[in-house]
Parts: structure tokens; sequence; C-alpha cells
């Protein structure tokens, strides 16, 4: 072979190295975030419901203006599936907190829930 041939074998070597690296890279990172997609998809359905409940009267399981009572249950979230884990918190007559944990990861998810806005807690 000639010089030009053996550049361009060794030129497509390293490409070959380097595609391989990056795709290794990105693949490996990608396995935790089924749980984390999950578990943020879980929190957003939380949080579309929990203006119904706050809007819905008491007699019909709602919150009547408030989200002192709110629960899980109220919610249709369980408080752990097998994607992760959801609690709430600082139940005021505005407000809650949702936490959502994805599975098999130290990830903490937050969110303060209010009548008409969330405000996402960054850890």
């Amino acid at each position: 072979m000639g010089k030009r041939e053996l550049l361009l074998v060794i030129l497509v070597t390293v490409l070959v190295a380097i595609t391989v690296s990056v795709a290794f890279n990105t693949f490996s990172k990608g396995e935790l975030n089924p749980n984390r997609s999950a578990t943020l998809q879980g929190m957003y359905e939380a949080i579309g419901r929990s203006v119904a409940y706050f809007e819905r009267p008491e007699i019909q399981g709602g919150g009547q203006n408030s989200f002192e009572e709110v629960t899980l249950k109220d919610l249709y979230l369980e408080s752990e599936n097998g994607h992760g884990t959801y609690t709430i918190s600082d139940r005021t007559y505005t407000s809650f907190r949702l936490t959502g944990r994805p599975a098999n990861t130290e990830i903490v998810l937050e969110v303060i829930v209010y009548a008409d806005s969330v405000v996402w807690i960054q850890r």
C-alpha cells in the first residue's frame, strides 16, 4: 500500500474509535433517564390534576380552593411504583410540595404547586 492509503486507513480507524467511544458514553449515561423521565411524567400529571382538585368542591372530593388536605390518592398517584417514589409535604391553603425520587438514582425532583403556577426546586 502507498502512503496515502495507509494514512486513510489510520484516519478511518481513529474516526471509528472516536465514534464508538462517544456512542458508548451516550448510551451508558442514558440508563438512568427512563426512571427520571417516568417520574417527571407522573409529577406533571399530578400537577395537572391538582388544579382540578383545588377547584372541586369538598363534597365532590376536592379541596374547595385549598390544598391543606391534598393526598397522593387525590392526585391519582401511588407513593411508589417501578419508576420511583412520591411524597407530598408542606401542605398549606394555597400550595403543597410534591417530591419525586426516581428509582436507582440519587436524583430528587421537587416542585411547589400553587393553584395557578408551579416552582421547581433545584437540588
